[in-house]
């Protein structure tokens, strides 16, 4: 820094005025995405659907 003529104090300065002026971003938004719901009108998934397919992904061959 010492040889670009810059100081520390003018680094922070500058930094934060730059951080002060941007625009903040759009919020992140959640959209609803629950089990039990159609997917695209055509197919439907339940929740008993989905837990069997965990349960079989982590013990598989377990009868259910």
């Amino acid at each position: 820094m010492a040889e670009r003529g810059v100081t520390f104090r003018s680094l922070v300065i500058d930094a934060l005025e730059q951080a002060l002026a941007e625009k903040p971003a759009r919020p992140f938004v959640l959209r609803e995405a629950s089990a039990g719901y159609s997917a695209a009108g055509t197919h439907k998934v339940s929740r008993k659907a989905i837990n069997k397919a965990i349960d079989d992904s982590r013990e598989p061959g377990r009868v259910t």
